[in-house]
């Protein structure tokens, strides 16, 4: 049963997040001036939004989170991090509907299509972040040799997760390269 609730928990803390920085992307759009909307329109069809940047990005944030986990500085990233990519979704989610009206759904369809897989595994990641940001602190306190194998299981599969992450970055850029948005 408590397990229950630790995941219970998990999940609200989530959902707040993801709920929070979708709402703030979607009505940020409202709040830039009209001359960087036109500047967006103007410029839309020369950014790619599945560009090789994202690559870069995630693989960085994500090392360094993960490194920084070890000194409780990687769970509040992670969860910025998090936020962050919503916040990215919602932001694109009005401007495209904004922009391209009924076209804009179908655009809008294929970028969010592609961006739950990475945004899912975020997700994990955060849960494995916590996880050891948890372990780290029980084996600073009660030094316990079995929690180092626990926090080494959670390192592992945080890297799998990255990698993960990697490649579907790398995959949705190779098939993106040639999508004109606009």
């Amino acid at each position: 049963m408590q397990n229950i609730l630790k995941h219970k928990k998990f999940l609200l803390l989530i959902i707040i997040i993801i709920t929070i920085s979708l709402i703030c992307g979607y009505f940020y759009y409202y709040s830039i001036d009209d001359d960087i909307k036109v500047n967006l329109l103007k410029n839309l069809n020369n950014y790619n939004i599945f560009n090789y940047n994202n690559i870069i990005k995630d693989l960085t944030i994500m090392s360094t989170i993960l490194i920084l986990s070890f000194f409780f500085i990687g769970l509040p990233l992670c969860i910025t991090y998090l936020g962050y990519e919503t916040f990215i979704i919602g932001f694109f989610i009005n401007m495209f509907l904004n922009i391209y009206k009924i076209k804009g759904l179908s655009i809008l369809l294929i970028y969010i299509t592609i961006r739950v897989i990475p945004l899912f595994l975020i997700i994990m990641f955060l849960k494995k972040i916590i996880n050891i940001s948890k372990l780290n602190f029980k084996y600073l306190i009660n030094r316990e040799e079995f929690l180092k194998s626990k926090i080494m299981y959670n390192f592992y599969n945080s890297l799998y997760i990255i990698i993960f992450v990697v490649i579907i970055n790398i995959v949705t850029y190779i098939f993106s390269k040639n999508v004109n948005i606009a």
